[in-house]
């Protein structure tokens, strides 16, 4: 954390003043059911608005103090009341006994006390068990900050890589951009065991429709990214009402190219990886895949940026068709592969 900002951030700036907030919520209608607990004022440490004074401002509650394990955008439950711990340990151990979960998505994460999260996440593990997976949504493209914050974790959590998502916005949308440097920076180059990847999501920055599948293609079939999430709105469309009543709903390549790299990270993506990062508007890398897997099957994969054809040497080992010992590979062979575009509005990615 920013000592300098810290310091500003714990600055008294003003008189205390009696102000008008919304603190007290009881919901009366659930009659308990669900929790007991009964939010009042001692449950915040602080808001942002003056009812009364129709004001936005930050106020710290009189005798609370702002936590330290935050981030700068900071937030306002107060997660040193034992109320409010017991509270969300008995609801995340409801939510198991009423849903059969896998884990858990954990919303703006930066927002409350990392301790808290901490103990939170060892509680799940007593309770609940080891075995739910856990991915929080810290929006930050400072990796380094995000390995920090899973170390601190022991490890216990997953975040998702914001900057790789952003390196794909940029790179989609420069004139000549320099493939080699779309993992730059990313959590996946620092912690890829705790890493969710994904392209796009309902509010990040876009990325170029052409993009798109030479995107997903890094994230399915590689195997050092993390875990990839893809976005529903890529397989299915967005579709919106408008303000003049048309709809919207854009599929990167009609559709069909993200189902199918879906589809070759399943069949194909497996075994030890070779990269072929050498050139700014043509990369590739190669999978060697399994012998339990599609016959022994890999993958090649080959990416372009440019408007003319590329071309890229890379080494594939071919598998015999017919059974042998083991799944021993019979020969190796070194292919040449060549993408070109021709009558194309856009570039279009190489299918693996």
């Amino acid at each position: 954390m920013d000592t300098i900002y810290m310091t500003y951030r714990l600055k008294t700036i003003a008189k205390p003043e009696k102000i008008e907030v919304w603190t007290g919520f009881d919901f009366k209608g659930r009659n308990g059911a669900y929790s007991q607990m009964k939010w009042n004022k001692d449950h915040f440490t602080g808001t942002d608005y003056d009812h009364r004074g129709k004001a936005k401002a930050v106020w710290q509650f009189e005798g609370k103090f702002w936590a330290n394990d935050v981030d700068e955008e900071l937030g306002n439950y107060d997660y040193l009341h034992p109320e409010v711990r017991r509270d969300i340990a008995i609801w995340v151990m409801w939510l198991a006994s009423q849903l059969k979960l896998g884990g858990l998505r954990l919303d703006a994460i930066k927002h409350y006390s990392g301790g808290f999260l901490r103990e939170m996440l060892q509680h799940i593990d007593r309770t609940i068990g080891p075995d739910w997976f856990i991915v929080g949504e810290y929006w930050r493209e400072d990796s380094v900050v995000l390995a920090k914050y899973i170390e601190y974790m022991n490890h216990r959590i997953s975040l998702f890589d914001v900057k790789l998502c952003s390196n794909f916005s940029r790179l989609s949308f420069q004139k000549d951009p320099d493939l080699r440097t779309v993992f730059e920076g990313t959590l996946a180059s620092l912690k890829p065991q705790n890493t969710v990847s994904f392209v796009v999501n309902h509010d990040t920055t876009p990325v170029a429709p052409y993009f798109i599948p030479m995107a997903y293609s890094l994230i399915l079939l590689r195997a050092d990214t993390g875990l990839p999430c893809v976005f529903y709105g890529d397989l299915y469309g967005c579709i919106e009402p408008e303000v003049d009543g048309r709809t919207f709903s854009s599929l990167a390549s009609g559709g069909v190219l993200v189902p199918k790299l879906m589809l070759a990270r399943k069949l194909y993506a497996y075994g030890s990886q070779l990269d072929y990062f050498d050139q700014t508007n043509c990369i590739g890398f190669t999978r060697t895949g399994h012998p339990s897997r599609s016959g022994g099957a890999g993958l090649a994969v080959v990416l372009t940026s440019g408007w003319t054809f590329a071309s890229k040497r890379i080494d594939v080992d071919i598998y015999d068709i017919k059974p042998r010992r083991e799944g021993r590979r019979s020969m190796s062979s070194a292919d040449e592969i060549r993408q070109s575009q021709s009558n194309a509005t856009e570039p279009n990615a190489t299918n693996p």
